[in-house]
């Protein structure tokens, strides 16, 4: 980022600031941003894994327990 801070509404090219839009992001900051995208895709889904696998369990004692 230039020193000092321009007055200007447009981010400085390649300041990786999550303000800007995407197309005025730098690559790293992007791929940053699909990187944590994608984590919290694969969180969620492995979160509904977790509470299928637990409900099928919970059903499966209460079957054993009759």
């Amino acid at each position: 980022m230039r020193w000092p801070p321009q007055p200007t509404s447009r981010p400085v090219r390649g300041s990786g600031c999550d303000c800007a839009p995407p197309a005025y992001r730098s690559g790293a900051a992007r791929r940053a941003a699909a990187d944590e995208l994608a984590g919290a895709k694969l969180r969620a889904a492995y979160n509904d894994f977790a509470a299928e696998l637990t409900r099928r369990r919970n059903l499966t004692q209460l079957v054993e327990a009759r």
